[in-house]
C-alpha cells in the first residue's frame, strides 16, 4: 500500500512537473523570439554623447598593468608609447587614446 501511495506522489509530481512546462513554454518561446533574452538593442551614439562618454573614462586596466589619464605636459618617453589599446604591452608606458593620454601607474600604488 505505500509503495502505490508514493508511486502515485511521484506521478502526480511527474504530471505537474510537465504541466507547468507546457503552460509555461508559449511565454517563453515569445521572449526568445523577440530577442529579449539573446538580443539586447543596441543604439549609435552621437558626437555629444561620444564626448561625454570619453571624458569619464578616468584610466584604461590592461593584463599590463594600469594606465591613468593625465593632463601633463612632460615630453613623451622616447619609447613605450601606443596609440591604440589592442598595442598595449608590457613595455608601454603611455598610451593615446581618442587624444587623451595615459600614463603608466607604477604596479602596486594606487591612482
Amino acid at each position: 500500500m505505500k509503495k502505490r501511495r508514493n508511486l502515485l506522489i511521484v506521478v502526480v509530481c511527474t504530471l505537474f512537473l510537465i504541466g507547468s512546462g507546457i503552460i509555461a513554454w508559449p511565454f517563453v518561446e515569445d521572449a526568445m523570439d523577440k530577442g529579449q533574452a539573446s538580443n539586447p538593442r543596441y543604439r549609435k551614439l552621437n558626437e555629444a554623447e561620444r564626448q561625454e562618454l570619453l571624458d569619464t573614462v578616468d584610466a584604461i586596466q590592461s593584463k599590463y598593468g594600469t594606465f591613468k589619464r593625465t593632463t601633463t605636459e612632460q615630453p613623451l618617453p622616447d619609447d613605450g608609447v601606443v596609440y591604440d589599446i589592442q598595442d598595449i604591452n608590457k613595455d608601454t608606458k603611455v598610451v593615446f587614446k581618442d587624444g587623451r593620454r595615459f600614463d603608466r601607474v607604477p604596479d602596486g600604488s594606487k591612482f
